[in-house]
């Protein structure tokens, strides 16, 4: 606790100048961590989707019924056509 007061009253003795350049510098700092949690969610979902993509096409490669995989899955029929017609 002291140690924060400590902190603050060092940030009171700041001058406007250095205080804008530290406001900026913080700003850019939670700009580059939301790119970076931004960019770690595309891949999430990137991934997701690939691992979905594979589950559907080793189903289909068993010979699995559609319905089966329906179910198996959680997709619509729609969507599995829709894949096996990309693939």
């Amino acid at each position: 606790m002291f140690l924060r007061f400590s902190c603050l009253s060092e940030i009171e003795r700041i001058e406007e100048t250095e205080m804008e350049t530290y406001r900026k510098s913080v700003m850019e700092y939670y700009d580059v961590q939301n790119c970076m949690e931004y960019a770690r969610e595309g891949d999430r979902e990137k991934w997701r989707e690939e691992g979905r993509k594979e589950g559907i096409q080793k189903c289909l490669q068993k010979n699995i019924a559609i319905e089966d995989v329906v179910f198996l899955k959680g997709y619509s029929k729609e969507q599995i056509t829709n894949y096996m017609a990309k693939s």
